[in-house]
């Protein structure tokens, strides 16, 4: 059979390792909002309390009005990126009040997102964007905008603001977050960012792009997509241990946990991996997913039914599983998991060499 095949094939992977204190600023705005998943991070609801005691009441009401769960600070990416890019905050800020008014609306409205499908009106988010009323409702109508979201979409609070209002408002937050929370962080955060991008980057010198973004992220395998032609690993240390995935135009940004390894840990502590490990292992419903993923691979609905769970409450226990490095799920609107088995040897002598005096 002869083919001639016309199809857009995906260009080669390239991957590109950075750091900055821009992007670890957006990850704790987005982990502040993201209330219904504050028991999921590493150091829990008690984190969460910490910063609502340190932002000013100010701050708190600006994020309130914004919605209160709203996520729009991914879309902020872009701002970063633009060139010069913007790796420390004073200048993201910088950038945030020289932006115009409908063009920041329409950055956090998802106008540059590139994972819309085809019957997507574009020109309805730009219409919202500009203030349109009834544009905005219809976005909120549209299941290609919002997902499967169940819950109102946290653009709604967005659609209610005027443009200059809006900017207005972004400004008021990141100058409150900066100034209240953040900036008295950046001493502790900047040297573990930079040592794992630095671990990262040597790593891309043995490494496939593929295997570094799995060793990376954990367990996270790329797919490729005809709209990606550059991919950016960010790590991060607020949001550990999830990944949290943005984009825009062509570029896939990948924020994934730092490594255990960048914090400079106590040597005569139990390994972190062994403790993530050993948790991980310490669940009846987690160890019957593992027992089904030695079978196969499967998707989230297979697995939640498998374990009588809800999606929202699989998916955590997946990412618990994940982050001890069990298991890889691809990275595709329809993720599949499977057993890192290869994986299984190695961390099955950790404890031993914990006991007997190695750093495991």
């Amino acid at each position: 059979m002869k083919v001639m095949d016309f199809t857009r094939t995906p260009p080669p992977l390239s991957v590109q390792v950075e750091h900055s204190l821009s992007h670890e600023f957006l990850m704790s705005l987005t982990r502040f909002a993201s209330r219904a998943q504050q028991a999921t991070f590493e150091d829990g609801p008690i984190r969460f309390e910490k910063i609502r005691t340190k932002a000013s009441p100010e701050t708190l009401r600006a994020l309130q009005r914004l919605g209160g769960t709203a996520k729009p600070w991914g879309g902020l990416m872009r701002l970063i990126r633009r060139e010069p890019v913007a790796s420390s905050v004073p200048a993201l800020i910088d950038r945030v009040e020289a932006t115009d008014p409908v063009e920041l609306r329409m950055t956090l409205l998802g106008f540059y997102a590139p994972w819309y499908p085809p019957t997507m009106d574009r020109e309805r988010i730009r219409a919202a964007a500009e203030g349109d009323r009834t544009a905005g409702e219809a976005l909120l109508a549209d299941s290609d905008y919002i997902g499967d979201e169940s819950d109102p979409h946290w653009t709604g609070a967005l659609m209610t603001l005027s443009p200059d209002d809006t900017k207005a408002l972004i400004v008021e937050i990141v100058r409150g977050w900066y100034t209240d929370v953040f900036a008295g962080e950046e001493g502790t955060l900047e040297p573990i960012l930079a040592r794992d991008a630095s671990f990262k980057r040597e790593l891309a010198r043995t490494l496939s792009p593929e295997a570094l973004i799995e060793t990376a992220t954990n367990g996270l395998e790329y797919t490729p997509q005809p709209w990606i032609r550059h991919v950016l690993l960010v790590p991060h240390v607020t949001m550990r241990p999830w990944n949290v995935m943005n984009a825009y135009d062509d570029v896939y940004i990948i924020g994934y946990p730092a490594a255990d390894e960048s914090f400079g840990m106590d040597r005569t502590a139990p390994p972190a991996r062994l403790v993530r490990l050993h948790k991980a292992l310490g669940d009846e419903k987690r160890l019957r997913m593992l027992k089904m993923l030695a079978r196969s691979s499967a998707t989230l609905q297979e697995l939640a039914d498998e374990v009588g769970l809800a999606k929202s409450s699989a998916h955590h226990h997946l990412v618990i599983l994940r982050s001890a490095g069990l298991i890889r799920v691809t990275l595709e609107e329809q993720s599949r998991y499977t057993l890192r088995g290869e994986f299984i040897p190695e961390a099955s002598g950790w404890l031993q060499a914990f006991l007997e005096g190695g750093s495991a």
